[in-house]
């Protein structure tokens, strides 16, 4: 048996949401959150996502000298640019600075990402 429905308005219904500035913009970095999460990228075939492209960029990046653990940091950093425009931490911000030429190198030079620095 179904409980029956309510014959009151709910207390929300008469209120109106106004969304502010703080609300839009938490709203658009869950949006870009969202799309990061889901990547497809399709090269050839196979869709790559984003979680898979992490170790290739960190392969690269210890290919031309960057230490393991910065490179992972640094390749998290550039995957979730590319994905959804991300801005990296003040920590990637502080190793993409010091790794700035190792990062072109290893041929993940991103403008828009590195310009932030």
């Amino acid at each position: 048996m179904q409980a029956p429905l309510p014959t009151q308005p709910s207390l929300f219904a008469s209120s109106k949401f106004v969304p502010t500035a703080e609300f839009a913009a938490t709203f658009d970095r869950l949006k870009r959150l969202h799309s990061f999460l889901s990547l497809k990228k399709k090269v050839g075939r196979k869709p790559i996502g984003a979680r898979e492209l992490v170790p290739v960029y960190w392969r690269k990046l210890i290919e031309v000298g960057v230490p393991i653990d910065a490179a992972k940091a640094i390749a998290w950093a550039i995957v979730r640019f590319d994905a959804a425009q991300i801005l990296p931490s003040h920590e990637q911000q502080q190793l993409l600075t010091q790794y700035c030429r190792f990062i072109c190198r290893a041929g993940l030079w991103r403008s828009g990402l590195l310009a932030t620095t």
